[in-house]
């Protein structure tokens, strides 16, 4: 069976929201791409607004956007992946790097 890919979480630079579905996705140890849409070109599926519907995440051709956690936890679970609700310590900036 092929290692599923892993999803990919579009974000910007000042959003809360971005930095509140990151927290849920660090907590819950769930790897992850991490594309900043203020350095990175995004695609057409995501680009189809003036303003770009972020949080946004692909996963595995499921694409959600404008996510929040609510969201974020229920299609988690939809998916048998076990959650914790939140990140005990919120981040305060959208790292630089992120490690899949």
């Amino acid at each position: 069976m092929p290692k599923p890919t892993a999803p990919i979480l579009y974000v910007r630079p000042g959003c809360t929201a971005c930095l509140h579905i990151i927290g849920v996705l660090d907590r819950n140890k769930i790897d992850y791409e991490l594309v900043d849409t203020s350095r990175r070109p995004v695609p057409a599926w995501l680009a189809t607004q003036p303003e770009l519907p972020l949080p946004a995440l692909n996963w595995e051709g499921t694409r959600l956007r404008s996510l929040d956690v609510t969201q974020l936890i229920r299609f988690l679970k939809d998916r048998d992946v076990p959650v914790f609700k939140a990140h005990p310590h919120p981040i305060t900036a959208i790292p630089r790097h992120r490690h899949s």
